[in-house]
């Protein structure tokens, strides 16, 4: 029976006893009307089976057979890809391979070619008081907006560094275009090398078919191979447009820590299709 707060406003003792007796008997109310209910499967125990231990083995081990046995035509890929790219916008790069032992192509920059401009005052000093102005509009975005004001201040505060090296060191800088694409050549495929075992200490663990992990880690897979080679197009052709006042901009944030958010983001999706029931 549910405890009345019926007592004398003047007797604050009474008062205090009744509500603590209220509140008891609510939390009495839920523990006996959610005591059955099963955790929520985010902290839910996963069951590791026979079955899902051959699986994750299974597939761990296809595809580190497919990646180390097909590196030479993926390779290859992105080398054919980027030498496309790079004819049809101009960009002169040569891309050879295999590169050294932390890149997977070797990239440089045309015999003869126009070298890439240093950033003049003009850019240094339009391109601080631009951020500037980044920084300080967002103290006016609302607070709904929370994640992108602080995504737009990290961005603020790494290129208003890249402007205050400029201005402290206004040499040549000491990290070419070509370097910088070998880096995220070689970013994406030591990427790509740890997928399967992210994916095995996760995702294939889930209680789901087989065949549908084969086809999510197909289509993750493939979605590299292919955004790895365009993404370093895209950063050689803004470098090369632009200044190498923006490289270190795109190379902390749109690099290779740009390429995990971006698995993180797939791996979200396909781990969405799980059960509720994780211990099934």
């Amino acid at each position: 029976m549910r405890p009345l707060l019926h007592t004398a406003p003047s007797d604050p003792v009474a008062q205090r006893t009744a509500a603590l007796r209220a509140a008891l008997w609510a939390l009495d109310e839920v523990k006996t009307r959610h005591g059955l209910a099963r955790p929520h499967r985010s902290i839910g125990r996963l069951a590791l089976t026979p079955g899902r231990l051959a699986g994750l083995l299974g597939l761990t081990g296809l595809c580190y057979a497919a990646l180390l046995g097909g590196e030479a035509y993926l390779l290859s890929f992105w080398k054919l890809c980027m030498q496309f790219w790079s004819e049809q916008l101009g960009i002169p790069i040569d891309v050879t391979g295999p590169g050294s032992a932390a890149h997977a192509l070797s990239v440089q920059w045309q015999a003869g070619a126009q070298a890439p401009r240093a950033p003049d005052g003009v850019l240094q000093i339009a391109s601080g008081l631009l951020t500037l102005g980044a920084f300080a509009a967002t103290y006016l975005m609302p607070d709904r907006m929370l994640p992108l004001k602080y995504l737009l201040r990290i961005l603020c505060v790494v290129q208003a560094s890249a402007v205050l090296f400029f201005l402290l060191a206004p040499g040549p800088f000491p990290y070419t275009i070509a370097e910088h694409v070998e880096a995220l050549l070689g970013a994406g495929w030591t990427l790509m090398l740890a997928i399967p075992l992210m994916l095995a200490l996760g995702y294939y663990l889930l209680p789901m078919p087989l065949h549908g992990k084969a086809l999510n880690t197909l289509l993750i897979m493939a979605y590299f191979a292919i955004a790895v080679p365009h993404l370093a197009v895209l950063h050689a052709w803004l470098l090369q447009q632009g200044s190498v006042l923006f490289m270190p901009l795109l190379f902390i944030c749109f690099g290779a820590l740009f390429d995990m958010l971006l698995f993180v983001a797939l791996y979200a999706w396909v781990a969405s299709n799980a059960p509720a029931d994780l211990a099934a």
